[in-house]
């Protein structure tokens, strides 16, 4: 593993601005487009810091600890044994390309599912978000619905794609270590 995982600092937020400037980035996800201030940012990561019921994590390299994105898990449902993971954002440009997002997309599955006691974890995408899409098959998530014409980006809409996976396909990965 090149990467590791930890909470967000507040500090963080001076690495995280100009990824979320980047319109590539923004195109990327199924939110919103917006404007957003240095402010705005860092109360953003005040905010997820201080969320209970969500957990946002910097993505960081093990050779000198500097952060180059982050991911999110959302909507933990211990009664139900359920989570989303929120999407995987590499924003230093240099760690788009090769394993860095599955290694922190497999280090996020191992949290949720063997910490946090997990049993299905799911997620969506926009349905030409290939690579998103192709990332989560690589962890084992699978095609399990489709939203036609459900989120408006771009002046136009867009489908989502809906993925899952168990514990148990989680535990019969070969994702190394």
């Amino acid at each position: 593993m090149k990467v590791f995982l930890r909470a967000f600092n507040v500090s963080d937020f001076e690495v995280i601005y100009p990824w979320l400037l980047e319109k590539k980035n923004q195109s990327h996800t199924t939110g919103y487009t917006y404007f957003a201030s240095k402010d705005y940012v860092k109360k953003w990561v005040e905010d997820k810091i201080f969320n209970t019921k969500d957990i946002y994590l910097a993505i960081c390299l093990i050779e000198n600890q500097e952060m180059i994105g982050y991911l999110s898990i959302k909507e933990i449902d211990h009664r139900y044994r359920k989570a989303m993971i929120g999407g995987i954002l590499i924003g230093n440009k240099a760690y788009c390309r090769g394993t860095t997002a599955l290694e922190a997309g497999y280090l996020a599955m191992k949290y949720v599912f063997e910490e946090l006691n997990i049993n299905l974890l799911w997620t969506y995408a926009l349905e030409e978000q290939l690579a998103t899409i192709r990332l989560c098959e690589k962890l084992g998530f699978k095609k399990t619905g489709y939203l036609p014409q459900s989120v408006f980006k771009g002046g136009k809409y867009h489908n989502e794609i809906f993925l899952c996976v168990l514990s148990e396909e989680f535990n019969q990965l070969n994702v190394p270590e």
